[in-house]
């Protein structure tokens, strides 16, 4: 789906320091005693499993997947390079997803010259799924295949948009919505 820095990315967990942030993050075992309040400052969900906390701010941390993110990736939904910022460049605050269309304020991957954005954890979405409801694996479509319309989501019924991702299975033209095939 798309490459990863490994170098660059071994580089940067080796000395303990992130791009996204100025103190030295140290990683441990999460744990409910630690008190986090807020949520990871790259995907926004609560903390579990090993995360990186900051020395210094003490309510900082990043999932270890979110801190071993790479700076650059090439994805197969978009033509150019993709650059992951910690927060979003618009006078706004924040963006809006290409892949799912839901808005976000964490980390991001951006192409500035095309104003294409994609969570992050949309630019980690199975190339294909299997859900219960469908016998055919189902893969990961940039578009929609009926371009001037929406489309029927083939588990829950309600209507996608024909802008975003979906999940699809071109044998039946069964469409399912991102999160309802998850």
């Amino acid at each position: 789906m798309f490459s990863r820095g490994a170098k660059e990315r071994d580089a940067i967990e080796k000395k303990g320091h992130h791009f996204s942030h100025p103190h030295p993050l140290k990683p441990i075992a999460y744990q409910q005693t630690l008190n986090l309040t807020s949520p990871c400052a790259a995907c926004k969900l609560k903390p579990s499993g090993m995360i990186y906390t900051c020395t210094v701010c003490k309510d900082y941390f990043l999932h270890k997947q979110c801190f071993e993110m790479p700076r650059k990736i090439d994805h197969l939904c978009h033509e150019k390079p993709l650059t992951l910022l910690p927060k979003t460049g618009y006078a706004k605050g924040y963006f809006v997803c290409d892949g799912c269309g839901q808005t976000g304020d964490g980390f991001s991957y951006n192409c500035d010259p095309c104003g294409y954005d994609l969570h992050m954890l949309c630019a980690l979405m199975p190339l294909f799924a299997t859900h219960e409801s469908h016998v055919h694996k189902l893969d990961l479509t940039f578009e929609s295949p009926e371009p001037t319309k929406s489309f029927a989501c083939g588990i829950c019924g309600n209507p996608g948009s024909r802008q975003l991702w979906l999940y699809r299975c071109k044998l039946c033209e069964f469409n399912a919505h991102l999160n309802c095939a998850r």
